[in-house]
């Protein structure tokens, strides 16, 4: 049966065959068309049925276009020359005689080899389409998370996963089952598992890196996020984090202004020109603050062109006011703070106008003590 369909095929495909300039003639094996070196014959060998193309008088050469007895159609070119497969006159594909397949490129140098002319740049390089829908109803067999395209190294009789594309658009790198739309397996501990160039975007609203899933937590135990409603960089605490969940711990404001510890939406938080806020105080080694010119500093109270304000002066402005003069009062200092630098030299010029109270003092004692030894006539 199989004969007698393929032979009508095979004479519909050489319909267009002159022989005006060739000889039919049969053998035990089929017919044969062509008189000279380069012959056509249709065969029938055991349960194989082919159209067979032969340049030449070596069976090395020629083309075979086969039924074979396990049902499989080969098409196959025995001479050491590429494949070829044209559309309009044009070449479309090759396969070269190692098994390169170029498309696009007339010399192949990986096993697909794909190139595009610049009269092609709008057309896809590649295109993978899924089915719309997989489900039990199917007529193929039913495989759960199928894959759609698949890179691996065969490593003995097991593969190792490079790269998964899932049919519901997840992707792995080293991992067989992703779970993110981009999901990357830690290949080796020692090595970099993601390098990126260039400008990289975290994009969308509220969009977060998490950080420290390892520990069992759902979302990781750090978040870092640009949070367009507060206006800045978010370093925050993910629901299920082992430390308890957290808003706010690190907040840097597209100004600059840094807080830790506090809440940037509302208005009291970056109150003043100020860099940090911090909530809950600090704690440090050391402290070192820095002056802008020497004219910040308090030396010029002893200078002799310096007006000391008189004791007397300063007890009426203390009756009235309830603190020193050039001093914050307690009401400023809730509601502004306080620069150190500042508090400092007013700080020392305090010292400095009460040594030259002292000064003074001492000075009208020493008066006093003269008088009275001439007044005694001592």
């Amino acid at each position: 049966m199989k004969k007698h369909v393929f032979i009508p095929v095979a004479m519909l495909f050489l319909a267009q065959y002159s022989f005006t300039q060739s000889t039919i003639r049969t053998e035990t094996t089929g017919i044969v068309f062509g008189s000279g070196t380069e012959d056509m014959h249709i065969q029938h060998l055991g349960q194989d049925v082919s159209i067979y193309f032969r340049n030449g008088t070596s069976s090395s050469g020629g083309a075979h276009l086969q039924l074979n007895s396990s049902g499989e159609l080969e098409l196959t070119h025995r001479a050491s020359a590429p494949l070829l497969f044209k559309t309009a006159g044009n070449e479309r594909m090759r396969i070269d005689p190692i098994g390169h397949i170029g498309i696009g490129q007339s010399n192949p140098t990986a096993r697909i080899d794909l190139e595009f002319s610049s009269s092609n740049y709008a057309e896809a390089g590649a295109r993978i389409t899924a089915p719309q829908m997989f489900s039990a109803s199917q007529t193929l067999p039913l495989i759960s998370d199928p894959d759609l395209f698949v890179i691996r190294r065969r490593s003995g009789t097991a593969f190792k996963p490079y790269m998964h594309v899932k049919s519901n658009g997840l992707v792995g790198i080293g991992t067989e089952t992703p779970d993110a739309h981009f999901h990357i397996v830690d290949d080796n501990g020692t090595d970099v598992d993601a390098h990126i160039e260039g400008f990289t975007l975290i994009d969308g609203s509220q969009a977060s890196l998490l950080l420290g899933s390892e520990t069992g937590a759902s979302h990781g135990e750090w978040g870092i996020e640009h949070n367009a409603s507060a206006g800045g960089l978010n370093f925050w605490k993910p629901f299920g984090a082992t430390t308890g969940g957290g808003n706010y711990h690190l907040f840097i404001k597209d100004n600059g202004k840094v807080s830790i510890g506090l809440d940037p939406t509302l208005a009291s938080t970056f109150n003043g020109s100020y860099k940090l806020y911090v909530a809950d105080g600090i704690m440090t080694e050391k402290v070192r603050v820095a002056i802008k010119t020497s004219a910040d500093w308090m030396d010029v109270v002893f200078e002799d062109s310096y007006d000391l304000m008189p004791l007397d002066e300063v007890e009426q402005y203390i009756d009235e006011n309830k603190h020193l003069p050039g001093v914050p009062s307690a009401d400023d200092v809730v509601s502004e703070g306080i620069d150190i630098a500042e508090m400092d030299a007013t700080l020392l010029k305090k010292i400095e106008e009460l040594t030259l109270y002292m000064i003074e003092l001492k000075q009208e004692n020493e008066a006093i003590k003269k008088e009275l030894k001439e007044l005694k006539g001592e």
